[in-house]
C-alpha cells in the first residue's frame, strides 16, 4: 500500500509544517534541516510511482544528491512514527548477499562487497575474537584485532583506522585518553565506527551508536550527553583524569563469555546492516541497552550536541536546539 493510498499528505501554509493523516489521526512534520526536507519530498515522489520500495532501493535512488547520514535520519524518523511500515517499506532478503557490491556508505567509485571490507577492532580481545568469527559467517575475510590490554600505542590505532573500512571500538576498558585520540582519528579520516561501552551499571551493556563523519556527532557528544545525566559526575570527572594523566585503562567488569557471545552477534548484525545498505542500522543515532539478567533489550535516542568544540556540526537555527531537526508530532 503507497503513502498516498493510505494517507493524505499535504504542506499546511498556515502551521508551517508537513500534515500526514487521515479524519481521526494526524501526524505533522516540520523542518528545520532543508536537505532532510527535500529528502522527505523525494521519497514522497519515490512512492507516487511505486507502492513497495527496500531500503536499499531508497538509498540508491537518493544517494547521488543527498548526504547519506541525513538520509538514513529521515527514513528512521518515517519508520519509528509508522508512516513507513511493512505494508510500503522492507529489508529485501535477495540482497543479503556477501559478494554483492555495495557503494553506499564509501566514496563514489569504491564499490566493495562484504568480502572485500575490512573491519578493525580495538579492544578486550575475547570480545574481538567471538565478533570476528560472527563476521566470518556473515561473508567478512579480513578482521583485525588490536588488543587493548597489550598498551597498543597512538601509531598503531592510526594505522588500525587507516587499514580498514569500519572500526569496532571496545571501550569496557574504559581509557579516555585513547577514547578522545580515536575520535579524532575517526573525524579525520571520515571512517564510520561503532562504540560498544561495555558496562554502563551492574546490570546493563551499552552498544552504540555508530559514528561516521560530523554530522552524526562524535564521542565527545556522547561523553557530554552520558555525563550531563550521570548524578556522581564530580567523582566520575576525578577518575577520568586520574586514567587520562596516567594513559591507563580502567579495570575491566566481569562479563560472562555467552553473554559476549550474544553481544558479539547484535554488533555484527547492526554493523552489516550499515555496511550493506540493507536496513536501518538499530544503533543508528541510538545505543541499545541490554540488560545481561533478563536479556531485555531497550533503545536510547542519541542526539548530536547543538555545540561540540570536537566535531563542529553544521546545524541550522532550531529555537529548541536539544531537538533534532526533523520533528514529528502525533
Amino acid at each position: 500500500m503507497s503513502l498516498l493510498n493510505k494517507y493524505d499528505l499535504f504542506f499546511d501554509k498556515e502551521n508551517n509544517v508537513y500534515q500526514i493523516r487521515t479524519k481521526s489521526d494526524a501526524i505533522t512534520i516540520e523542518f528545520t534541516d532543508q536537505e532532510k526536507e527535500s529528502i522527505f519530498n523525494s521519497i514522497v515522489k519515490l512512492y507516487e510511482r511505486k507502492e513497495f520500495l527496500t531500503f536499499q532501493q531508497l538509498q540508491e535512488k537518493l544517494i547521488t544528491n543527498f548526504q547519506k547520514d541525513k538520509i538514513i535520519d529521515v527514513i528512521q524518523e518515517l519508520r519509528e512514527c509508522s508512516i513507513l511500515t511493512e505494508e510500503n517499506f522492507e529489508e529485501a532478503p535477495e540482497a543479503k548477499k556477501t559478494d554483492s557490491p555495495f557503494s553506499l556508505y564509501l566514496p563514489l567509485g569504491e564499490n566493495k562487497s562484504l568480502f572485500d571490507i575490512k573491519i578493525g577492532f580495538f579492544g578486550e580481545p575475547i570480545l574481538g575474537k567471538k565478533i570476528n568469527e560472527k563476521a566470518t559467517d556473515y561473508g567478512y575475510h579480513e578482521f583485525n584485532i588490536l588488543d587493548i590490554h597489550k598498551k597498543a600505542t597512538e601509531k598503531e590505532v592510526y594505522s588500525l583506522f587507516q587499514l580498514n573500512d569500519f572500526i569496532i571500538v571496545d571501550s569496557s576498558s574504559w581509557n579516555p585518553h585513547m577514547m578522545e585520540f580515536i575520535n579524532e582519528i575517526a573525524l579525520e579520516e571520515n571512517k564510520p565506527w561503532i562504540l560498544y561501552d561495555g558496562k554502563i551499571d551492574l546490570a546493563n551493556i551499552s552498544i552504540g551508536p555508530i559514528f561516521h563523519g560530523r554530522e552524526t556527532g562524535c564521542y565527545d557528544c556522547y561523553r557530554s550527553r552520558i555525563r550531563s545525566n550521570d548524578e556522581f559526575s564530580s567523582y566520575t570527572d576525578a577518575y577520568e583524569n586520574y586514567l587520562k594523566d596516567r594513559k591507563a585503562n580502567s579495570k575491566i567488569e566481569a562479563i560472562p563469555n555467552v553473554i559476549k557471545d550474544i553481544i558479539a552477534s547484535i554488533i555484527i548484525m547492526d554493523v552489516s546492516k550499515y555496511l550493506g545498505g540493507w536496513y536501518p542500522p538499530e544503533t543508528w543515532r541510538s545505543c541499545l541497552i541490554f540488560n545481561i539478567h533478563n536479556y531485555q533489550i531497550s533503545k536510547h535516542h542519541f542526539l548530536k550536541a547543538p555545540i561540540c568544540n570536537k566535531c563542529k556540526p553544521s546545524l541550522d537555527y532550531n529555537p529548541s536546539p536539544w531537538l533534532e531537526s526533523l520533528t514529528l508530532k502525533t
